[in-house]
């Protein structure tokens, strides 16, 4: 099986990166269970979870599952996010959801965390910045950040695990740009490149709101600013 999906082997590689073989991978919206069947075929976990909030991928899933023949080492599991894992996992996927489900499923999570501190892979579609704040109020490490840009779209994904420890970066950047605004890479210049127009984009049309702005706009546009401040800085440094 080839995963031809760049997002989804980034994630591998993000994985394969620990150089060993784990026990249990959670894929949380797993969809057709394309990751887990994977992994397991590169032997870097002996099983796996696939949980979906909804009947119908569960069923794609299970399909593939079957077809390649790991029936009896994937966990078909109908759950909203972890609160019906009966297992813990040595490493969690939370990919291709919003930030504000992500949110959500971890807000549950760390009420009642696992013993053994897995590793999360977490890839918000929306609401990044938001994510990032999330997990830095609560203790979150920062492991590794890479991104995928595939077709004019960017995929961050994060990396890390929960501790009792807060001693992360909480100013705006961080919040927005996370470990690439420490990275000089061209791949991180590319993705802060897409994030610096992006950003602009809105504040051009804050500012052009044609009447006074109200609280939340006014703060939204200062923290853009100040974020496309710094890629503007950074991005000239480095060339």
């Amino acid at each position: 099986m080839q995963l031809n999906n760049t997002r989804l082997e980034l994630i591998y590689n993000m994985i394969k990166n620990e150089c060993k073989v784990f026990d249990c991978f959670g894929d949380v919206g797993t969809d057709h269970a394309h990751l887990p069947v994977f992994l397991l075929q590169q032997g870097l976990f002996r099983s796996a979870i696939a949980s979906d909030v909804n009947v119908l991928p569960l069923k794609r899933a299970e399909e593939n599952i079957r077809r390649y023949g790991y029936i009896d080492k994937v966990t078909l599991l109908l759950s909203d996010g972890l609160s019906k894992y009966t297992k813990e996992c040595d490493v969690v996927c939370i990919a291709g959801l919003s930030g504000t489900t992500i949110i959500s499923v971890l807000e549950k999570y760390i009420e009642s965390p696992w013993e053994n501190n897995p590793i999360f892979l977490l890839q918000p579609n929306t609401a990044i910045s938001d994510t990032r704040k999330f997990l830095a109020k609560h203790g979150f490490v920062f492991k590794e950040e890479q991104v995928c840009i595939d077709k004019k779209h960017e995929y961050p994904v994060i990396k890390g695990y929960f501790t009792d420890k807060n001693d992360n970066d909480t100013d705006t950047v961080f919040y927005h740009l996370g470990l690439f605004k420490d990275k000089n890479d061209e791949n991180t210049e590319r993705y802060l490149n897409i994030l610096y127009k992006k950003y602009n984009d809105v504040i051009k049309k804050i500012s052009n709101i044609d009447r006074s702005l109200s609280d939340r706009e006014a703060s939204l546009l200062k923290e853009l600013q100040t974020v496309t401040e710094f890629i503007e800085n950074k991005i000239r440094i480095q060339k």
